[in-house]
């Protein structure tokens, strides 16, 4: 069989791609402190009622924000088509990135891994491939509500999106039913300090995660020590929440706070960037790992 690691355009030398974030950071940069400066203009014209001072000041905001947005496109761009590919194949196989199909509301609901009520959802670098002969899909999901505010200069009530969720969905088909219908959501502040006399689970793991399910007996042989322990680790990445179905399908999502695959605010070094997409890829396959071996 043909290894598809070997034949990843741009893989192996990405010399170029660190160049291009680092200049693409540094325009960034730039384009805040254009922003800065140009608000300040605009604040001194209106002292001193200088309108020449506030156009200026206006303009420079204005160049200042359209930099700042194309150097993140830009540099978005160079992670998505060089980097990105490479970390995927260093953990799955037959990938199809970008997949051809998007990921749709009743997909997303019909796996739900206990997520918070939501109105509206926005998918980006959805992924098909495949984890040791197993389908997997993948994809960053944003999940958003309906908000209402009052708008302090009209004093009307006006609706907004808000963001709810912000991170990684993960979908796999583990290849064997299971006994129960699991879902495992994060606890709040009040269940972490209260605890649960039917939870299930270390007593770490049940101070982190509520444990829902038809059948406990089955539940208790699935979350074996490793199991658990893949789902702790998680929480490292953000609020993990995880969907067990009877017919053996996992959903999982964490909620990350940032896009999927996102540069952030650290190196810019390409090998260090991919390096962190690999081992956030892998935080999902390691639960993958525990918890076949758990099953029957």
């Amino acid at each position: 069989m043909e290894d598809k690691r070997q034949v990843v355009p741009g893989l192996e030398d990405n010399r170029d791609v660190t160049t291009t974030l680092g200049v693409q950071k540094a325009k960034g940069g730039l384009g805040k402190v254009m922003g800065g400066l140009g608000s300040l203009l605009v604040l001194v014209g209106f002292v001193g009622s200088n309108l020449p001072l506030i156009v200026g000041g206006i303009v420079v905001a204005v160049v200042g924000a359209v930099l700042g947005n194309h150097a993140q496109k830009v540099g978005q761009a160079a992670i998505s088509q060089r980097l990105v590919p490479g970390a995927l194949h260093q953990v799955f196989e037959a990938v199809e990135y970008p997949a051809a199909q998007d990921l749709t509301r009743a997909q997303i609901a019909e796996g739900s891994p206990g997520l918070p009520r939501f109105d509206s959802l926005y998918t980006n670098d959805v992924v098909s491939a495949s984890y040791q002969g197993l389908p997997v899909w993948l994809a960053g999901l944003k999940l958003c509500e309906m908000a209402l505010y009052r708008d302090p200069e009209t004093e009307m009530e006006k609706e907004e999106e808000r963001e709810i969720f912000l991170g990684l969905w993960f979908a796999c088909d583990l290849g064997k039913e299971i006994g129960c219908d699991c879902t495992i959501t994060p606890k709040g502040v009040l269940g972490r300090l209260t605890g649960s006399r039917n939870a299930l689970g270390s007593e770490v793991f049940a101070r982190k995660f509520q444990v829902q399910t038809d059948r406990p007996d089955w539940a208790e042989r699935l979350l074996t020590q490793p199991v658990q322990e893949a789902m702790l680790s998680l929480l490292s990445m953000g609020k993990t929440y995880l969907r067990l179905r009877p017919d053996g399908k996992l959903t999982l999502a964490v909620s990350m706070g940032k896009p999927m695959f996102y540069l952030g605010k650290g190196s810019v070094q390409a090998e260090s960037i991919q390096r962190r997409f690999v081992e956030e890829l892998r935080g999902p396959t390691r639960l993958v790992d525990a918890l076949r071996r758990s099953l029957p």
